[in-house]
């Protein structure tokens, strides 16, 4: 596939990649800022920027993925790591997608865990089934 037929999810994935990392425990002391996507813990890279995230994402955003396709109303609506896994192609990105989402202002992630919900079976169950999205999408900032 040539860089002209390229989906602009493909951009946003590659950039999501770049400028975050995953950890399953603790994250050495010189991480930056940690988001909780309850599977594991994303760090977020300085590099990460605000307008090119954005961008990348409005781009995105009514495009083809690689197994269904997120409008921007649907976006504005909240999906799960599970819907944007299918449009990403990965539920781990789509996790990592959703933490730098939040670190620029975006949306919110939610967890069961910011729901309020302690017990570890019934917060693993509902993660499982699609307790881990965003809070929709917010307005982009000026920059």
């Amino acid at each position: 596939m040539n860089q002209q037929t390229r989906p602009p999810v493909w951009d946003l994935a590659g950039y999501i990649m770049e400028v975050t990392r995953c950890f399953q425990s603790a994250a050495p002391p010189d991480s930056p800022a940690l988001i909780d996507v309850h599977f594991f813990q994303v760090a977020i890279d300085e590099r990460l920027d605000h307008d090119r995230f954005n961008d990348l994402l409005e781009a995105a955003m009514d495009s083809p993925g690689e197994f269904n396709t997120i409008n921007t109303a649907r976006m504005a609506t909240g999906p799960s790591y599970i819907e944007l896994g299918a449009w990403i192609g990965d539920q781990g990105l789509a996790l990592r997608t959703m933490a730098a989402g939040q670190a620029v202002g975006r949306w919110d992630v939610i967890t069961p865990a910011r729901l309020g919900i302690t017990d570890e079976q019934l917060a693993a169950d509902m993660a499982g089934r699609g307790l881990v999205m965003v809070s929709g999408l917010k307005d982009r900032e000026p920059a």
